[in-house]
């Protein structure tokens, strides 16, 4: 069986509009830049970056995508329950014990020490798909360089693995303006893999271009790249290239579920936890620090109400957020309420919200949750907007 399974219900009026069209014209603007030749590990990390692992999996596929890579082994699953064949990417994820959810899903495995991959060894039934992390600078995950070609060499002495390659993550937060210390990673890099061969492992797959390197230093391509942001339309200023991006994040959208006036109100000689206006009236809407939305509510933080521009009012509660309806009077139960997107003549695009809330875009598309409701456009074949 194939498909994206329904994660929600539908039923609470909050959802998030995701474009896969975006996705698949990134995807095309990637492989443009880095060439037939590259393979692409088409990165779907924290459920396909906010926008739902199987649907951008399944369009990424259908677009080209040779393989995918991903930091949680319940997304390799839930890629593989969707119809995903193509090669599963587990960065450091998992230990030993999960073999059998390993082996029974074709996926493959990275190990980042001797320890970790004797200890993979001594559960091994059949051989394993695996690849080299090389610590390049990051200095989490993955084998230190002066170390890279006893792991080689352990790996190829314990006959389990089939050794897909290596591939390292560079540690660029801006690429821009960081070329000396971006050079001394690929120097690491690439002084390992020589040194490797050299000893006699063979590295087939060299991989350490994410999306800051694959957008400013195209001689990090190699023969494959695994970035993730630039999918979903986030990229960076400035850098060599510069594809037209597109978010991939199309909208973020609920209904009032409550219509307040506050005119009238006993308040017992106690204020609420929000300046009162004169007159003020109150929407609510079920969104909440429990779905991703800043638990200290980010001063300017606005929604669209009719095609206008309206305060949100703190503080953000579990499931539930208030808006200020009072220069809306026409607003009623079941409104839209856009958080990001468009309405009427009015936008709050990614980048302005993201802002406002004190995020970067990429932090904000990372925050939603998987339990909101996503509609989606562009699914490839018949399969319809759904939840994920």
């Amino acid at each position: 069986m194939s498909g994206i399974p329904e994660r929600t219900s539908g039923g609470r009026p909050l959802w998030a509009e995701i474009d896969l069209d975006a996705v698949a014209d990134n995807f095309q603007a990637l492989r443009a830049m880095v060439g037939p030749d590259v393979r692409i590990y088409a990165c779907l990390k924290g459920n396909g970056y906010g926008c739902g692992v199987e649907a951008v999996g399944l369009r990424l596929a259908a677009e080209g995508a040779e393989a995918f890579a991903v930091g949680n082994i319940d997304d390799a699953l839930h890629l593989r329950a969707a119809g995903i064949s193509q090669p599963i990417l587990l960065y450091p994820t998992c230990l030993p014990d999960a073999l059998e959810l390993v082996t029974g899903h074709d996926l493959t495995i990275t190990i980042s020490s001797i320890e970790e991959a004797e200890a993979w060894a001594a559960v091994a039934t059949r051989p394993l798909d695996a690849f080299i992390k090389l610590d390049v600078g990051a200095f989490r995950a993955g084998v230190a360089p002066h170390e890279a070609a006893a792991l080689g060499r352990r790996m190829r002495e314990l006959n389990c693995f089939r050794l897909a390659g290596i591939y390292g993550h560079l540690n660029l937060p801006d690429p821009t303006g960081m070329e000396p210390y971006a050079a001394w990673q690929f120097d690491r890099f690439k002084d390992s893999v020589a040194a490797m061969q050299a000893d006699g492992t063979a590295l087939p797959v060299r991989m350490v271009s994410g999306t800051a390197a694959v957008m400013h230093y195209p001689e990090m391509d190699l023969n494959a790249v695994d970035p993730g942001r630039i999918l979903y339309g986030i990229g960076f200023a400035g850098t060599r290239r510069q594809p037209d991006l597109k978010p991939a994040l199309k909208a973020l959208k609920a209904r009032l579920i409550l219509c307040k006036s506050l005119a009238g109100e006993d308040m017992g000689g106690y204020a609420p936890p929000f300046a009162v206006r004169p007159g003020m009236r109150l929407g609510i809407i079920p969104l909440g620090w429990g779905d991703g939305f800043p638990r200290p509510l980010p001063e300017g933080a606005l929604a669209l109400v009719r095609g206008k521009r309206v305060p949100l009012v703190g503080p953000t509660h579990f499931e539930h957020l208030r808006i200020d309806l009072t220069d809306v009077p026409e607003a009623a139960l079941g409104d839209e309420v856009v958080l990001i997107g468009s309405q009427g003549d009015e936008t709050l695009p990614v980048d302005e919200v993201a802002q406002r809330w004190g995020l970067t875009a990429l932090e904000l598309v990372g925050t939603l949750r998987a339990h909101i409701h996503r509609r989606y456009g562009g699914l490839p074949s018949s399969r319809k907007e759904t939840a994920a």
